[in-house]
């Protein structure tokens, strides 16, 4: 594979950035300065074509390299891992990041089997943490009522995408966001999170209810929480 076509990419700078649904993966590569900027390319010209986005980081210093067991010029790193020593080929890079994007996906036996109880815990979420969440940015609601219910009455915040309609609108949702799925108390809001979780999302699902969200933000919390929103806190 020529190399002369591709492009390496700027730190920061997002490779298919345009499919915001799409896993987004934050790699290191190490290396010379020659060698990180031949394995970019490669990446570019190898990755184009997969459902994914890729961002870049590149680590300069050599004795952070080294701390980390990178031993080949150059050396790709994910999640703390190497996953590719030399400069690879372009098929190898393919399959390595074809695997990833199946392991982003899990079935539901893989998902039972591996339930425990960090995920008991971690799959739920209350008002206080949501609303922390939700200031920062880091969090997206999505109210999975149906279409009428949202009509009749609905919160200041969150996308209404009836749970019917999940399927077909998961390019909607924002993969690198903490997804609360709300319902009225919560039983629409765990099937919502489980298909997402099962999908790759960070999701959670209000323990409280819509309800309860209504219940708490009453008087001046709902003022002071608006207030912050709008002002963009």
């Amino acid at each position: 594979m020529s190399l002369e076509y591709c492009y390496p990419l700027k730190e920061g700078e997002v490779l298919n950035d345009e499919h915001n649904e799409w896993e987004l993966f934050d790699v290191t590569i190490h290396g010379s300065a020659k060698e990180r900027v031949k394995l970019s390319k490669r990446l570019v010209c190898s990755l184009k074509h997969l459902p994914l986005r890729l961002r870049i980081q590149y680590e300069k210093d050599t004795e952070t390299s080294i701390q980390k067991g990178v031993g080949a010029d150059p050396s790709l790193e994910y999640n703390g891992k190497l996953i590719a020593e030399g400069l690879v080929s372009a098929e190898d890079l393919s399959d390595i990041f074809e695997n990833l994007l199946k392991r982003s996906e899990m079935t539901f036996d893989e998902y039972l089997k591996d339930f425990d109880y960090s995920e008991r815990k971690a799959m739920k979420i209350q008002i206080p943490e949501l609303i922390r969440l939700y200031q920062e940015g880091k969090a997206q609601i999505i109210d999975i009522r149906f279409a009428d219910e949202y009509e009749a009455w609905h919160t200041g915040v969150g996308v209404n995408i009836p749970l019917n309609e999940l399927p077909d609108r998961l390019d909607e949702i924002d993969k690198d966001k903490t997804v609360v799925t709300v319902c009225p108390h919560y039983d629409r809001a765990e099937i919502a999170r489980l298909y997402l979780k099962l999908k790759g999302y960070d999701a959670r699902y209000l323990t409280d209810g819509l309800l309860g969200l209504v219940d708490y933000l009453r008087g001046d919390k709902a003022r002071d929480f608006m207030q912050k929103i709008n002002k963009g806190e």
